[in-house]
């Protein structure tokens, strides 16, 4: 096996020379240009096919020049980076099931302290509770806008008289506040 990988053919590269301004490139050069363009994504493809078999090459040539020991020891400690993932996976899982927060919110967190996670976990769910009250501050106005008339439970009123919120409020917020 060589040490030097085979070089792609170097084929000069003609520059199409563009049309003066306002004029269409012929179908000709456009087409040539997507051939030469088809071409070097297939030579790329073919490169970097021979780039992972060679890859194999001496990775195989590396593990067959190990002995028992050395080759239990890599798989020993192969097996130790997947549980430590895994042991942090299941954090994650866990204070997110248990702060009731996306698993996904959680991911980027590399530490693997539990009090981490649960701090950001709580970070996660005051901003998305703060988002939340906006959320329904501007549809309890909204409603109050598009409905002027009716009694609203905010309103002052004499004591002993029942406020109710219109039935159809929820209506109102699920048809995102349209009129």
């Amino acid at each position: 096996m060589s040490d030097q990988q085979p070089q792609p053919q170097q084929q000069p590269q003609q520059q199409p020379q563009s049309p003066p301004d306002g004029e269409p490139i012929p179908r000709e050069v456009v087409d040539q240009a997507r051939r030469e363009a088809m071409e070097a994504r297939m030579r790329v493809r073919e490169v970097e096919d021979e780039n992972r078999r060679l890859s194999r090459q001496v990775e195989q040539s590396a593990e067959s020049g190990k002995s028992d020991l050395e080759k239990a020891m890599g798989r020993a400690e192969r097996a130790e980076r997947k549980l430590a993932g895994m042991e942090v996976t299941l954090l994650r899982s866990e204070v997110a099931a248990a702060k009731e927060v996306p698993v996904e919110l959680l991911a980027h967190i590399t530490a693997d302290d539990r009090t981490v996670h649960e701090r950001f976990a709580d970070q996660i769910r005051e901003h998305a509770t703060g988002i939340a009250e906006a959320a329904v501050e501007a549809a309890r106005k909204e409603w109050e806008t598009a409905n002027p008339t009716r009694r609203r439970s905010s309103d002052t009123v004499a004591s002993g008289t029942p406020v109710a919120e219109p039935q159809d409020m929820n209506q109102f917020i699920r048809a995102g506040f349209r009129r």
